[in-house]
């Protein structure tokens, strides 16, 4: 696996993510809500995307959240899953191979409290807690 040559990884990350946002939005809502976190999945040293998004229900709140995994290929940016928690989630960061993530109170909420935080390694094609 290496670099992309032809753009930024987040960049071509959220290309790729805007391609598909309108079989998500047909399926699940509105996406009121994306943000893409960079950093190595994999331990090759090449930057892989998380992009988190918002799901609403018609009004400007968020319903709830979902995380899509795009790995640094050869060939550019792959999707490769997604990420569904129980909770709200709220990717704070990737570090030394492993995703940092908030659980939110709530995903409605305009200002909501991180109750706990998690860490998972990705493995096997998604994302998984970190025993």
């Amino acid at each position: 696996m290496g670099v992309a040559q032809n753009s930024e990884p987040k960049e071509e990350a959220l290309a790729l993510f805007e391609d598909y946002a309108p079989t998500i939005e047909e399926e699940e809502g509105p996406i009121l809500y994306k943000r893409p976190v960079q950093g190595d999945l994999t331990g090759d040293g090449a930057p892989d995307v998380l992009v988190e998004f918002g799901i609403g229900g018609g009004g400007t709140a968020v319903l709830y959240k979902q995380v899509a995994i795009y790995l640094n290929t050869d060939d550019g940016m792959q999707v490769v899953g997604g990420f569904e928690p129980e909770y709200c989630p709220s990717i704070d960061r990737i570090e030394g191979g492993t995703v940092y993530v908030e659980q939110l109170e709530a995903c409605a909420l305009p200002h909501p409290e991180t109750v706990a935080t998690h860490q998972y390694v990705f493995d096997s094609g998604r994302l998984k807690r970190r025993p």
